[in-house]
């Protein structure tokens, strides 16, 4: 079985197509810092069809990236990675709920905004359906994130040492995006670097972490500079004073620890070590405040459950698109918004929704946790591995935060390839042992 893994190589795949997927990926990881700079710069309106041109780059990209892939299949079709799969039924079916909600949207606009909220993450799904990573594509992938953990982390420290409050407001047009205030008497600004928020640049940065985690399985010639950059990435999640993230990074380390137990010493020391750099900065005690109840920008998230089991009794079947989430309030600064995307998805699409969405988030899990402890090459128990350390953080963002485009672009597309290379090697290995 080892020597049909390691024979795999996809088919009909372009690398030219591949390296650009690198260098979008990098590039989204500054996209909103360049399209607020030229916002101010010519004085769009935040709803005018200059700005959200602007904004839709990534998307136009995106068409062309699966046209490039799909057209590059005419030539050299690889069956197993276009035969379709049960995700992509799933995915398919959840599109089309989606498309039944907007039809029936009250505000056709506004529904359209909030379906492209929700469901263009599986744009990059498809991309990374069609897009054939071998494994030394995957260590490329991972290098880039790395490398862009460390610039972004960089440009974070130095947003908030010396580029101070004036930064946001010639950038963003505001003076208080990420000051973080509360009564123990913490009074800094809060890291967001080139994303739209500090807990975006948050969650960012430990995806940028899971690619440190697979480096250094894969790649020990390199280690001591994957060791650097890991420190040089602490010290911007630091920064950032994303809790949320500081929670997911924790679900990470058990998660690690639970599949490596010589990773328990090591865990254990790095929350050790945390937990007294994180006191001497002074965020230790910001982190408290959410239990004192003292913290404004935690207050409320506590009850927002039933806040959420509220407004959708109202609608049991869904209030529809556009009815609530953070992307409405650009029409409607009036329309409620429940924080985790799980309570919008609920309330909007109802139990159909829900439904749906779990279960495509439970059929990831599944695969990746049966390959990821099964007799397979160690190369595809890595990367299954890293797999559920990604449906792990982009689950627990959903129950805390509303979803960014950034994260979750990357993380779907490497859903999406995934699904793919282990369908691949699933088809080749049965077709090996068929043969003997």
């Amino acid at each position: 079985m080892g020597k049909v893994i390691a024979y795999y190589q996809p088919l009909g795949r372009l690398k030219n197509f591949v390296n650009i997927t690198l260098v979008m990926f990098f590039l989204f990881s500054f996209h909103v810092l360049v399209v607020y700079y030229l916002k101010n710069i010519f004085g769009y309106d935040i709803n005018s069809l200059e700005y959200i041109m602007v904004k839709m780059w990534k998307e136009l990209l995106l068409v062309a990236m699966i046209v490039g892939f799909v057209l590059s299949r005419v030539v050299s079709v690889n069956q197993s990675t276009t035969k379709l799969i049960f995700l992509d039924y799933l995915v398919t079916i959840n599109i089309l709920l989606g498309v039944l909600f907007l039809l029936i949207a009250e505000n056709l606009l506004v529904g359209l905004w909030s379906f492209r909220s929700l469901f263009e993450i599986y744009g990059f799904y498809v991309l990374g359906r069609v897009c054939s990573y071998s494994f030394q594509d995957y260590r490329m992938f991972f290098r880039m994130l790395l490398l862009a953990g460390v610039l972004t982390s960089i440009f974070g420290v130095i947003q908030v040492e010396y580029l101070g409050v004036d930064f946001f407001y010639d950038i963003y047009g505001v003076d208080d995006i990420a000051i973080a205030l509360t009564s123990w008497d913490y009074e800094k600004l809060r890291a967001s670097s080139s994303f739209i928020s500090p807990h975006e640049f948050g969650l960012f940065l430990v995806i940028s972490i899971i690619s440190f985690y697979y480096l250094i399985k894969t790649d020990n010639e390199k280690r001591k500079i994957y060791f650097t950059a890991f420190l040089i990435i602490i010290v911007g999640l630091i920064y950032s004073l994303s809790r949320s993230s500081y929670v997911i990074l924790f679900v990470f380390i058990v998660i690690v620890s639970i599949k490596n137990r010589a990773f328990v010493f090591y865990g254990l020391a790095f929350l050790l070590v945390s937990y007294f750099a994180l006191d001497a900065l002074g965020i230790l005690a910001n982190i408290q405040s959410i239990f004192s109840g003292e913290d404004t920008s935690s207050s409320g998230r506590l009850d927002v459950l039933a806040r959420a089991i509220d407004e959708y009794m109202k609608h049991p079947l869904g209030s529809g698109l556009g009815s609530v989430g953070v992307v409405v309030r650009r029409f409607n600064p009036e329309a409620p918004q429940f924080e985790g995307e799980i309570f919008n998805i609920l309330v909007m699409l109802g139990p159909a929704g829900i439904f749906l969405h779990l279960l495509i988030y439970w059929t990831i899990f599944q695969k990746a946790f049966s390959l990821s402890i099964k007799n397979v090459s160690e190369k595809v128990q890595r990367i299954s591995m890293v797999m559920i350390l990604v449906i792990a953080a982009l689950f627990l963002r959903e129950l805390i935060l509303p979803r960014d485009f950034t994260n979750y672009s990357i993380g779907w597309f490497l859903i999406g390839n995934y699904m793919s290379l282990t369908n691949a090697l699933t088809i080749r290995i049965s077709g090996y042992e068929s043969n003997q």
